[in-house]
């Protein structure tokens, strides 16, 4: 494979032409925030915490899915980026249970380590009222929606690994 040149937060990288931003910045030792990247799975950029800012391309783009490309330069922290990325895991949080800091994952929280990583002591944003219930339907998987953040990995792991649906 081709070899490409990147610089990511004023540091030349290197990567394989057709590794995305992520990918790079994995090889190459730089910590990017992710909730709904897998290594075992295809990604989808839907939690947007791993965004990061292209020079010259508008807006944030997902580093999960942005092809890395050749002569790239590449922003993964900031100001705006920082912010932003707050911002996610508070409206995250608002839709969880009270108890996420407390809770019985304790250290095996990917959730959780971005709150304690970005400080968020209490979520800004308001707490749900409601509760959904349990979802004891199968004799081999409980579903507890309320502390489903909608990653989707779970369903793309079903679909894509195991392949059952």
């Amino acid at each position: 494979m081709e070899e490409i040149k990147l610089v990511i937060d004023g540091k030349e990288v290197t990567g394989k032409k057709g590794d995305t931003i992520l990918e790079v910045c994995e090889k190459n030792g730089i910590n990017v925030p992710t909730l709904c990247h897998h290594e075992k799975l295809p990604d989808i950029g839907a939690c947007r915490m791993c965004i990061v800012d292209i020079k010259d391309v508008r807006g944030y783009k997902p580093s999960c899915v942005t092809p890395a490309e050749d002569g790239m330069v590449v922003t993964t922290e900031n100001e705006d980026i920082h912010s932003i990325r707050r911002t996610i895991l508070e409206l995250i949080l608002s839709e969880h249970p009270d108890d996420c800091m407390t809770c019985g994952s304790y250290g095996e929280c990917e959730l959780q380590e971005l709150v304690y990583k970005f400080g968020i002591e209490e979520p800004s944003l308001g707490k749900r009222d409601s509760e959904y219930e349990i979802d004891r339907s199968s004799p081999v998987i409980i579903i507890d929606r309320n502390k489903c953040i909608l990653c989707g990995r779970c369903v793309r792991a079903c679909n894509e690994v195991k392949v059952n649906g």
